[in-house]
């Protein structure tokens, strides 16, 4: 977008326990549009690839006490963002610029965190779920069933962008319940 300006870039270690793997973000704003932005990158490498995947096997960490459970490793990386100056930036932008609309994207790990991401400055208050606009792109199921549905509510503007032929959006598995979910609205 021509009149958008880059606001910071944040790059952060989002492996608690393994190597070092990093999780990369940036914000932006836009006077001419009046929207700030926050955008996510997805999976780095195959040592990230694989911490993802054994981290399927370590559960999942509640989001607040209505908003249901979100995959730990996702929900580690936002944190690790979030206190990595993110939280800051995104302050000081709404201070900026009150009234802006908050536009929140990111691809594949990018789009689970964005996901927890615009959940987590509305579930504090900082926006209103009227006041954002989420898409995210190849986005893996994030949350269960509870964090879809509490998403579902606080969202009008929420989409999943979804190729057919990519696996991504289809990991890890649905069994039931317990198990992750995606919120809506995928389009292929």
């Amino acid at each position: 977008m021509p009149t958008m300006s880059l606001s910071k870039t944040f790059s952060v270690n989002c492996s608690e326990f393994g190597p070092q793997t990093n999780c990369f973000g940036f914000t932006s704003f836009d006077t001419t549009q009046k929207v700030v932005v926050m955008s996510f990158r997805g999976t780095q490498g195959a040592t990230q690839l694989t911490e993802e995947i054994l981290d399927f096997f370590t559960g999942k960490k509640p989001f607040f006490n209505d908003a249901g459970h979100i995959f730990t490793y996702f929900y580690d990386a936002f944190f690790f963002l979030w206190n990595g100056g993110l939280q800051q930036d995104i302050r000081n932008l709404k201070y900026k610029y009150p009234d802006y609309e908050l536009w929140v994207t990111g691809h594949s790990l990018g789009g689970a965190i964005a996901s927890i991401a615009a959940s987590y400055v509305v579930h504090t208050g900082l926006y209103s779920g009227d006041n954002v606009k989420l898409v995210t792109m190849g986005q893996p199921r994030t949350g269960d069933y509870d964090y879809a549905v509490w998403h579902d509510k606080m969202f009008p503007y929420s989409f999943r962008i979804v190729h057919h032929k990519d696996i991504v959006p289809h990991i890890p598995p649905q069994y039931g319940k317990d198990e992750l979910f995606h919120h809506r609205t995928e389009i292929w």
